[in-house]
């Protein structure tokens, strides 16, 4: 045989040895993967691909000081391959925290040569998880482009976009997904819950009965479609398929909400506190989480049944299992740097964009205080598009040092600010707001994130023709409404009365700047008080569209027979005419009130004043 031939072959019994012990890792057989590279590292001591094996190995196994030599050795000989560095990501993820992994997988990227897509993977999951979707969109369109036939990569981009706000971007990037893969169940049902979210019901539901068809215990797809029915009206249908889910024996919190609320729907209120305590108490071993939602539930169903006591004790226990994130001093000092960033002083330094659209329309305020249902009025207008809470501006604020190359970080940078950053911040958003609407002739594109009002002083710098609408409540009913809902962990102060009070102190601290520091609030600043568009629906309306250069159209006093999608905590209350039930709401829990009522009292006499 000759040296070439010799070679050759010794070269196709390495790679043999390297698929079967990369198969053996894969299948969990980590002893197995560990002979094989023994052996081929016999053969050829210095293999890369055998020693990155062999460092995934010793992390699979907790051996994370052993994996990191093996690592360290190989950054040391091959300083610009990206696998390396991927492996000391995953190793610092186990044993070091996810700041760390980040910086591993971050150099990993940026990396010249080898694969660096497992990093790139790893920064869009870190991404979601900690709600930066723009940066997860980011993240998975690298890997995307280095491993394009992908199907869980475009699964992943797919599902960051949506949570981003981008539905329609993301149907593509299903749709590939499932056609390299048919039978993946969480794809389709995600895809079935995006087709959805953009209105999209038949194709939405011929996807979750697709998915059930694989998968006749899918629980994904169970709730999904009846969400989807109960979107569309049809309460039968989602009774129906709630009570095929019970009698099968598969039990998730969402499937007891969606029946608790068919069967308030119904009135038949104390059939639905029956089940859900029943369901309570085959809980107890579950997690606090699951058991969170049934202990809300039940605080929703038995304040419906006019029995406040023990609807606040469920609140208060449903809460209680959440852990506490939130510390008020921290807060107000966070609050504090947008005050001192954009001071009075530095408002008068700050360029204006050259924008001049007027077809942003950003309506803030506290959760829970009626910014759904303001937006749910001005959807049904012919030139409004509703795009709910969009987290855009936010992110472009996150991202506004990077465009100034400075290196302090928002909203510190507002010194640094360049009439170049603003424009280019406008152009960004409107591209995002417009592919949303995905029509050009719309005049008015609403954004209803409450926390906007943090932004207020950059929105008004980035869009000078922009309209904003500050929805308000009674500061208690706004408190104690937050305290009955599950929000999402964003609103970390939200499972704490006194928190929530602290946060909403915070917040008219901040409204109260902006109206002092930002000049001409009486044209561009709309202030709409929840209790007065309740009760006097159609002059609150008027000065709606008139705030926002909107002629009168009478689809707007109709809007709880609008067909718009609506996802967030309101989506039932906006599907009602307008009702004075939730005004004055605390007072059915005022004596467990009392502390946050002191610390709130100054916002109290000015809502009666």
């Amino acid at each position: 045989m000759s040296r070439s031939a010799r070679s050759s072959k010794q070269k196709q019994q390495q790679q043999q040895l390297l698929r079967l012990a990369a198969n053996q890792l894969q299948a969990g057989a980590l002893d197995q993967a560990d002979q094989l590279c023994r052996k081929l590292l016999r053969l050829a001591p210095s293999h890369f691909e055998a020693r990155c094996l062999t460092a995934q190995i010793a992390q699979r196994r907790h051996q994370h000081a052993k994996a990191m030599q093996i690592v360290n050795q190989l950054i040391e000989q091959f300083p610009n391959r990206a696998e390396p560095s991927v492996i000391a990501g995953e190793i610092a993820q186990d044993a070091a925290g996810p700041q760390q992994a980040e910086a591993w997988f971050r150099k990993a990227a940026q990396a010249p040569d080898g694969d660096s897509s497992r990093a790139w993977l790893a920064l869009g999951h870190g991404a979601m998880q900690r709600f930066d979707s723009e940066a997860a969109v980011v993240a998975y369109t690298n890997a995307l482009k280095q491993r394009p036939d992908d199907p869980a990569i475009e699964a992943a981009l797919a599902n960051a976009l949506t949570t981003h706000g981008l539905a329609k971007q993301a149907i593509p990037h299903y749709e590939n997904a499932l056609q390299a893969e048919p039978s993946d169940n969480t794809a389709r049902a995600h895809y079935a819950s995006t087709l959805r979210q953009i209105g999209r019901f038949d194709q939405a539901r011929a996807n979750y009965e697709q998915a059930l068809k694989n998968d006749p215990h899918a629980l994904n797809a169970i709730v999904g479609l009846i969400e989807l029915e109960l979107a569309v009206g049809d309460s039968d249908r989602a009774l129906t398929l709630v009570q095929q889910a019970l009698e099968a024996g598969l039990s998730h919190p969402d499937l007891t909400v969606s029946y608790s609320r068919l069967l308030q729907q119904a009135g038949e209120v104390d059939q639905a506190i029956a089940f859900v305590e029943q369901q309570l108490n085959n809980a107890q071993s579950m997690p606090a989480g699951y058991r969170s939602i049934l202990h809300m539930t039940l605080g929703s169903l038995y304040e419906k049944a006019q029995q406040y006591e023990q609807a606040f004790t469920h609140y208060r226990r449903g809460n209680d299992l959440n852990p506490r994130r939130f510390e008020p001093a921290d807060y107000e000092e966070f609050i504090g740097k947008f005050i001192k960033s954009f001071a009075s002083d530095v408002m008068k330094t700050i360029p204006r964009s050259t924008c001049e659209s007027a077809v942003p329309t950003c309506i803030v305020g506290m959760p829970r205080s009626g910014t759904s249902l303001t937006e749910q009025i001005l959807g049904c207008h012919p030139n409004v598009y509703a795009a709910g809470e969009l987290n855009r501006f936010h992110q472009l604020a996150l991202n506004l040092p990077s465009a100034l190359n400075a290196s302090i970080p928002y909203p510190e940078c507002a010194t640094h600010i360049t009439q170049q950053a603003l424009d280019t911040l406008a152009q960004q958003y409107l591209d995002h707001i417009r592919a949303l609407a995905g029509d050009d002739t719309i005049t008015c594109i609403t954004d209803k994130m409450p926390h906007n009002f943090m932004h207020l002083g950059l929105i008004r710098s980035v869009f000078p023709n922009a309209r904003i609408i500050h929805v308000m409540r009674h500061p208690l009913d706004t408190c104690m409404s937050i305290y009955a809902t599950r929000l999402s962990p964003a609103h970390s102060y939200a499972h704490r009365l006194d928190d929530i009070a602290a946060a909403y102190t915070q917040y008219r601290r901040l409204m109260a700047h902006w109206q002092t520091v930002l000049p001409g609030t009486d044209d561009w600043l709309l202030t709409l008080r929840y209790d007065d568009l309740v009760t006097d629906q159609e002059n609150q309306t008027r000065r709606l569209l008139e705030h926002c250069r909107l002629p009168w159209d009478d689809r707007c006093l109709e809007f709880h027979k609008s067909e718009r999608v609506v996802t967030t905590a309101s989506m039932d209350q906006v599907r009602q005419p307008l009702h004075t039930g939730s005004v004055n709401r605390h007072a059915r829990f005022k004596a467990h009130l009392h502390t946050i009522e002191k610390s709130l009292a100054p916002f109290v006499d000015q809502w009666h004043t």
